[in-house]
């Protein structure tokens, strides 16, 4: 189910690890996958990033599914 009560916003470079950050504190990263798909060339298709991420006071890993279109959040 979406959860948009929590930010999510990440930053890649192209050189390093990528950031993530959940309302606005940077956790750190164990995965992040970036992903454009087309469904075909008349019609749009799937943005999103999918991120494994482990908070830094629990070291606990969490998952956020980020869908860049609609902008929903799921959080597992």
């Amino acid at each position: 189910m979406p959860n948009n009560n929590k930010l999510f916003r990440f930053e890649i470079d192209g050189e390093g690890v990528p950031k993530v950050f959940i309302n606005d504190v940077e956790v750190g990263v164990v995965t992040l996958s970036y992903q454009y798909g087309t469904s075909g060339t008349d019609s749009g298709g799937v943005c999103s990033v999918m991120a494994t991420v482990v908070t830094k006071d629990t070291d606990e890993q969490s998952v956020f599914h980020c869908d860049l279109i609609s902008k929903e959040i799921f959080y597992q």
